[in-house]
């Protein structure tokens, strides 16, 4: 490799231990998945609730995979999030449980899919940095 190549692969790891170091102070127990080859863009927690937390560095966006959530802190997240989808946001301000179903919304630029069961809630969001580690913060706190 020539020396603009290795530079611009120093940058990129650097930015990929920065954002890394800011989502785990998010979520302290966030941590480098060493199973995958690049393990700072790849980062996994169980969070209190016992959800399974997935977060994937790409550029200025993470893609947070959070599985397994109660309802009650999934809505915390998707409003966090600033990603309303209508199970989260206008069943339960009129006191209703949400539906079960697959739902897909289109916010902050990319495409939000939210998977709703009897008692749990899946979603994957696409992010960008600040956003995803103030998500993040919310799974920490009750």
């Amino acid at each position: 490799m020539g020396t603009a190549e290795l530079a611009w692969h120093a940058a990129r790891d650097g930015c990929y231990l920065s954002t890394a170091a800011l989502l785990c102070a998010a979520l302290p127990t966030l941590r480098p998945d060493h199973d995958k080859p690049e393990p700072y863009r790849h980062l996994r927690s169980t969070s209190p609730a016992g959800a399974d937390i997935t977060a994937a560095v790409d550029g200025g966006n993470v893609h947070l995979e959070v599985t397994g959530l109660p309802h009650d802190d999934m809505r915390r997240i998707c409003l966090a999030a600033q990603v309303y989808f209508a199970p989260f946001t206008v069943e339960t301000s009129l006191g209703r449980t949400p539906t079960p179903g697959k739902y897909t919304e289109r916010a902050r630029h990319a495409r939000q899919h939210l998977t709703v069961r009897t008692d749990t809630a899946d979603v994957r969001l696409k992010l960008p940095v600040k956003t995803a580690s103030s998500v993040l913060n919310t799974l920490r706190s009750p």
